[in-house]
């Protein structure tokens, strides 16, 4: 078998490992910061660019009933969400606009009535905005509302480009961090799985189970996989001390966990597909060979026979 394939595997099932342990990461610092909640909280700030018609936004139930969150004026009076339904945020919008008017003001009726209505908010670069929206629905308050849901979903695509960026940049870091501590030299390795064939045939064995099953497996599972991964002694030679272990650090080494770091970005359903395919190759190998074998044998006994 190919020692070139069978490497290639292995550090395809340490990569998927080495993600998954990252991602679990990412989504923990994205919890405890709140960073989802964050970045909705500056697209709604940035929408609804006036305080006062923000604060009435928020009043709406199906706004206020999520997790609270700190750092706006608006939002720390009012439960904050991590995540907002377009239609939820039409209908919130709607009431916001209504409430603008005063008490006494009619409800509107039509796509003229919410015109009118909009036409009375202070804030001349909302007001200009959402003019700009009713005059582009027809007649029914249904397609107004359609309007705002639609710019909003257009509002959100642009906030979850970023979003998707920042937590990229996060996981490199905390990757990063993870290959530094545990010494994820990936270079090193694959000099180490070159010259130990038991260490190269038993990740391989580990790699071909995890490929066998129907998908990557969960973070509950991952203490399976870190189990296995004990074959590679993994870590510093801490009895040196910090110091002498940060002198002897290497540019080939920092070059190795910047690549086992832009592995782990990749995501583990990438490196689990990935996986199947290099073990569906390394199965295939063998039945080319095992298939002339037949053929040969066949070939034989037929010229015996004769």
């Amino acid at each position: 078998m190919n020692i070139y394939l069978d490497i290639a595997i292995a550090l395809i099932s340490l990569f998927l490992i080495l993600s998954l342990f990252v991602t679990a990461l990412t989504e923990a610092v994205a919890t405890l910061f709140k960073t989802r909640a964050k970045h909705l909280s500056h697209a709604l700030k940035t929408l609804l660019n006036d305080d006062e018609f923000r604060l009435s936004f928020y009043k709406h139930p199906l706004i206020s009933s999520n997790d609270a969150l700190k750092g706006d004026r608006i939002a720390e009076r009012w439960k904050h969400p991590s995540y907002v339904p377009s239609v939820a945020f039409a209908k919130a919008l709607f009431q916001a606009i209504v409430e603008a008017q005063g008490e006494t003001a009619p409800l509107p009726h039509n796509a003229a009535d919410m015109r009118t209505s909009v036409a009375q908010i202070a804030n001349p670069a909302l007001r200009k905005k959402l003019l700009a929206l009713v005059d582009q629905s027809h007649e029914t308050l249904d397609d107004v509302r359609m309007e705002f849901a639609n710019w909003f979903d257009t509002a959100m695509g642009y906030l979850s480009g970023g979003f998707k960026r920042q937590q990229q940049a996060i996981s490199f870091v905390i990757a990063f961090g993870v290959a530094a501590i545990f010494n994820l030299d990936v270079i090193g390795l694959s000099a180490d799985l070159a010259k130990d064939d038991a260490l190269r045939q038993a990740m391989v064995a580990q790699a071909v189970e995890t490929a066998a099953s129907d998908g990557p497996m969960e973070f509950t599972e991952l203490d399976k996989a870190l189990d296995a991964l004990n074959i590679f002694a993994l870590g510093h030679d801490t009895k040196q001390g910090f110091c002498t272990v940060l002198a002897n650090v290497s540019l080939t080494q920092i070059f190795g966990w910047l690549v086992a770091a832009f592995a782990a970005t990749l995501g583990a359903p990438f490196w689990f597909d990935l996986l199947k395919r290099f073990v569906n190759i390394r199965g295939a190998g063998t039945r080319p060979q095992d298939n002339g074998s037949a053929i040969s044998n066949e070939n034989t006994s037929k010229g015996d026979s004769q």
